[in-house]
């Protein structure tokens, strides 16, 4: 449901089932909240709950991470992102496909096409998401530097 509101720009519902159910500490509901800010331009709020996720020892999965450097790269926060790499360092997920395209797009969003394409080559077995991320990301890159 958390979803559906968010989706539906009713962030106010969503915030209020997500305050309802959040002690389960199950990702999933935290995974949704933060979308859920995403979808509604509501980036640093989704990166504040990231925090408050970590420091509860809640679960992250390959989506928490996916769709928080999908934030950073809204907002175009480098320092951010990087963190946020560190982060997954420490986890199973840095060569998943998902979350590798997202830390691609990312990076060169950010304007670093150096650390974009070490992502790239951290994924075990890149897609067509993850090379046209890539491509994008040097078509990007070379736009800027004209």
């Amino acid at each position: 449901m958390i979803s559906v509101y968010s989706r539906n720009g009713e962030i106010d519902e969503a915030l209020k089932l997500f305050e309802e159910t959040k002690g389960e500490t199950n990702p999933v509901t935290w995974n949704s909240m933060m979308s859920g800010y995403i979808q509604n331009d509501l980036h640093e709020e989704a990166l504040e709950l990231y925090m408050t996720m970590c420091r509860l020892a809640i679960e992250r999965t390959r989506s928490t991470f996916s769709v928080l450097f999908h934030a950073c790269s809204c907002l175009e926060s480098l320092r951010q992102g990087q963190l946020l790499h560190a982060h997954l360092i420490k986890t199973p997920f840095e060569s998943n496909v998902y979350v590798g395209t997202s830390l691609i797009d990312m990076y060169s969003k950010c304007g670093n096409i150096a650390e974009a394409q070490a992502s790239f080559n951290c994924i075990s077995s890149p897609n067509v998401a993850a090379w046209t991320a890539l491509i994008n990301g040097y078509a990007h890159h070379v736009h800027h530097s004209l």
